[in-house]
């Protein structure tokens, strides 16, 4: 299973309280379904929309100890919220983000990194429908695209609560941003998160203890 640091950043960053129910929308390979699952006892929902990946997530959370509290769907978000009775007290979401970069000849990459299938516009209806009175929905985005990423969001009545920007390293412009969405408008938390040390070029103190969960290395 291949593993990205903006997955795994964002599966250490957000904290799952008291969840009971959680949505993870468009899986993938299921990493952050298996992470949540470490660090909770709730129920998870996956749902991923390109075969391929859903049949890898399939195999993944069937090889986890995990796999009676997650159940993967082969679905859209748009056609979730037309069959799902549930409220979740948690959503979670890797997005496809890159609206204006090149495509990629392979379709499936295309349908991970590109929005046309899941516009920020329809991931935010979906997410205000699904998400409970008091849940939270956790997203990682490109940090340049932030005003866009909050205009939508409080377009559809969904606030940020909590903003953490990411950088290579110190001296390096953010260029993710993670941020927690709540029904409810609150004071905003911010923080800032950098990967490497800038002169040793090895992981900072910060990173390893946010992550140290899930990597054997630390």
């Amino acid at each position: 299973m291949k593993v990205g640091v903006d997955s795994v950043l964002l599966g250490a960053w957000t904290k799952v309280e008291n969840s009971k129910l959680i949505l993870d929308v468009g899986t993938g390979t299921g990493l952050l379904s298996l992470m949540l699952a470490q660090k909770s006892n709730a129920k998870i929902t996956s749902i991923e929309i390109n075969e391929d990946a859903y049949n890898q997530a399939i195999e993944n959370v069937n090889n986890s100890i995990w796999k009676n509290r997650i159940s993967v769907i082969n679905i859209s978000l748009q056609n979730f919220v037309e069959i799902c009775k549930d409220k979740f007290d948690l959503i979670i979401c890797n997005p496809p983000y890159f609206v204006n970069s090149f495509k990629s000849p392979e379709n499936s990459k295309n349908t991970a990194k590109h929005n046309e299938e899941l516009s920020l516009n329809d991931l935010f209806e979906g997410v205000k429908l699904l998400l409970c009175e008091k849940g939270k929905f956790s997203l990682v985005y490109p940090f340049e695209q932030k005003e866009m990423l909050i205009k939508t969001a409080e377009n559809k009545k969904l606030f940020p609560v909590e903003i953490s920007k990411i950088s290579g390293n110190e001296n390096k412009k953010p260029n993710r941003i993670f941020v927690k969405f709540s029904h409810e408008k609150a004071e905003v938390i911010y923080s800032e998160i950098y990967i490497r040390d800038s002169l040793s070029g090895e992981y900072t103190d910060e990173y390893k203890k946010l992550t140290k969960d899930y990597y054997l290395a630390f």
